[in-house]
């Protein structure tokens, strides 16, 4: 979908880089893993962390093209202000009727067991026409993937890291995640 545009919201305590990874190859890959599903966009990058980083490791994520925007110890705090990002750059950011298209790319997980909106702002964006694509961690199993009604695409995120295609709505893959569940209490 030419003329699409795509923000990253990326909590990087929840998502650190893999190890051995190189961080400078991660906007590429990115753009590299939507153009692999069509969505050929313009990328910006959101970052959240804990307020923990050095100066040496934020430097190298401005120059990787990530915006920290949010700093925060309590992980409640930076979900719900990534959760306000995302309906704020959405309200910016309309779909329109014709071919472009609104992408949201959220790279963090959710609370377990937390009341928070993370699955009904995801559902509720998807309903008005955006594509929000998630990550999950590695090891999560399919019976605990985000509903198509909440992600258009699901990743894996050492595969998106590396610009890789994301998970099959049908795969057999039988792995343990924690923090991934479909009852709408935690998501990613």
């Amino acid at each position: 979908m030419a003329g699409a545009t795509t923000r990253v919201f990326w909590d990087v305590d929840d998502f650190p880089v893999p190890p051995g990874k190189p961080l400078d190859s991660f906007p590429k890959n990115i753009k590299d893993a939507l153009e692999i599903e069509g969505y050929i966009s313009d990328v910006s990058f959101f970052g959240y962390d804990a307020g923990k980083l050095s100066y040496k490791a934020m430097c190298h994520y401005r120059k990787a093209q990530v915006l920290f925007v949010h700093q925060s110890e309590k992980k409640c705090t930076r979900l719900n202000s990534m959760l306000l990002d995302m309906i704020d750059w959405a309200y910016q950011n309309p779909p329109t009727r014709s071919s472009q298209k609104v992408n949201l790319l959220v790279i963090a997980k959710d609370i377990p067991d937390g009341d928070t909106e993370f699955v009904s702002v995801c559902e509720r964006l998807q309903q008005r026409n955006y594509n929000v694509f998630v990550v999950v961690p590695d090891d999560c199993p399919e019976e605990e993937l985000p509903l198509p009604s909440t992600a258009s695409l699901v990743w894996r995120w050492t595969n998106l890291f590396d610009g890789g295609i994301p998970i099959e709505p049908d795969s057999d893959e039988d792995e343990v995640c924690e923090t991934v569940t479909t009852d709408n209490a935690s998501l990613v």
